[in-house]
Formats: C-alpha cells, structure tokens, sequence
C-alpha cells in the first residue's frame, strides 16, 4: 500500500530508492526537488484540468500550506511540519 504522506513521495520521486541502503531503481529518472515539488502541486492539477489550483498568481484559489523548513534545502528524511494550512485565501489551520 502506497503512503499518503508528501514527503516521501517527493523523497522518492528525487532519489528513486525506498532507503538509503538501496540502489536508486532507474536513477536516470530520478527528479530534481523543484520538479518533484511542481509535479505534486501545479502538475496534479493541470492533469486534472484545474487551471485555478496548484499555483499561487493572481485569480488562482490561494490554497497553499507555511512549512517550518524550505522543501528544497532540507535534508532527507525530511521532517517537514506545517506551521499554517490556507485555503481559499481563509486560514483553516495554524500552530
């Protein structure tokens, strides 16, 4: 069964492993973490058509989370907590 968390889909995504004693399993795929990030946020939703989700510019829903750490510096395993949930511009969670 597949997780849900992000994280370690994005982790998988870049280093193409399930540990780090494993050999990346076609390596030459493995993504950079922009690309990784841009694929779980903007791509989801343009592959479903949804032109106003999954980016943060004018007129879009303003869905976004505030992290305790950038995504694409942190090392890996990363730790990530949100520190703050947004949705339609409305905060919906805040630590």
């Amino acid at each position: 069964m597949a997780s849900f968390d992000p994280w370690l889909g994005l982790q998988a995504a870049c280093l193409r492993r399930r540990s780090a004693q494993e050999s990346p399993w076609y390596a030459e795929e493995c993504l950079d973490r922009a690309a990784a990030l841009r694929a779980y946020t903007r791509g989801a939703c343009d592959s479903l058509g949804w032109t106003r989700a999954g980016r943060l510019e004018p007129g879009a829903l303003a869905d976004f989370c505030v992290l305790d750490r950038d995504p694409l510096t942190c090392p890996w395993p990363a730790e990530v907590k949100v520190l703050q949930t947004v949705v339609g511009g409305e905060s919906q969670f805040k630590l």
